[in-house]
């Protein structure tokens, strides 16, 4: 079974422990799994869900660090 991507997840915390590679989450919610014996995942998915992480924390430090500075 190929997984569907928009059902993959990245995160970097699980139960209050963070990891700097993360997490993989399946949401198998209302997924039919009835006969299967194997799920493939493209890497290349795993990679730009991984990229997207990254560029909103970069955006969230970004805007942090624009509303930190002070305004004479």
């Amino acid at each position: 079974m190929d997984f569907p991507k928009d059902r993959i997840e990245f995160t970097q915390s699980h139960k209050g422990d963070t990891s700097e590679k993360g997490w993989l989450v399946l949401n198998i919610n209302g997924v039919d799994l009835e006969g299967v014996h194997k799920i493939y995942v493209d890497l290349a998915d795993l990679d730009s869900l991984r990229q997207k992480k990254d560029r909103k924390a970069e955006m969230a430090d970004q805007v942090r660090a624009l509303f930190a500075k002070e305004t004479p």
